[in-house]
């Protein structure tokens, strides 16, 4: 029984390998172009010497755009790894045109929405596979949870992607090592200037962007140190940003337990709990 149901859960498993391919390629191109870009902190003091700036170097900015179209290709794939399970468990032949248009995994937050539409939806699915779908329903968690549910997560970005426009990307600082520290003529210049006036600024992942500012009472001698800046690109879906390779990771590993789940029949289903326990 195992071997069959796992014969037709083999498609979806490939669509969610296809898209962890992406997450892959998208952790790629951001290495590649970081390696040629090299966006890095350039320190500048001013004519008069009384203040000083840090900012990002000059660079060509990420496309963004692109690496949105590769995203948004890893969630269709996964989208579509959920309704191709279900086509594998309906019986095809028993389906009307107009029916078959309507078969798909479904997401609903809202109970009321099962009891009115799952028949239509999984019509031609074994009542042993509904009854598992079921089990996997946003609603099913407590109201609180339910927004937060990958799967809501998951529809919700596939959505976007196909019917309005390219999903939002996002570049952010995502770690800054600092060894810093602004010199001054001699001793007595630099006990003037303690405590110093520094202004750290909102980072991000744009040409000259201003990183610290400050300024001093005595002439600046130089501005010394050791910087390392680490980006990650990413979205927000609704609830923080999240990077690229993190998303698809976690999307793809929780698809991947609702189709051993649905197709295959897990402890967790002989117990009746929801996948994520």
């Amino acid at each position: 029984m195992e071997s069959i149901e796992a014969d037709r859960a083999a498609w979806a498993v490939a669509k969610i390998g296809r898209a962890r391919q992406h997450g892959l390629e998208l952790q790629g191109r951001l290495a590649t172009w970081a390696a040629i870009a090299n966006p890095r902190p350039v320190a500048t003091i001013s004519s008069d010497r009384l203040s000083w700036e840090v900012r990002l170097s000059k660079f060509d900015p990420p496309p963004l755009l692109e690496w949105a179209l590769i995203l948004g290709d890893a969630i269709h794939n996964l989208r579509a790894a959920l309704d191709v399970l279900v086509w594998a468990h309906a019986d095809e032949a028993g389906l009307t045109t107009g029916q078959a248009k309507s078969i798909a995994f479904p997401v609903w937050t809202d109970e009321s929405a099962w009891n009115q539409k799952a028949d239509r939806t999984l019509k031609g699915v074994p009542l042993d596979v509904v009854a598992r779908i079921r089990q996997c329903q946003p609603f099913e968690r407590p109201a609180e949870e339910r927004s937060s549910d990958p799967l809501v997560i998951l529809s919700d970005l596939d959505n976007r992607d196909k019917h309005r426009l390219a999903l939002t990307t996002i570049a952010e600082l995502h770690e800054a090592k600092w060894q810093h520290a602004v010199e001054f003529a001699d001793e007595e210049a630099s006990r003037r200037n303690v405590p110093p006036n520094v202004t750290v600024h909102s980072a991000c992942l744009e040409p000259s962007a201003l990183l610290l500012s400050g300024t001093t009472v005595d002439p600046v001698d130089r501005v010394a140190g050791n910087r390392a800046l680490t980006w990650q690109v990413g979205i927000d879906p609704g609830n923080g940003f999240i990077g690229f390779a993190q998303l698809i990771e976690a999307l793809a590993s929780y698809v991947l337990t609702v189709v051993a789940h649905v197709a295959i029949g897990s402890a967790a289903a002989q117990r009746g709990e929801h996948p994520t326990g």
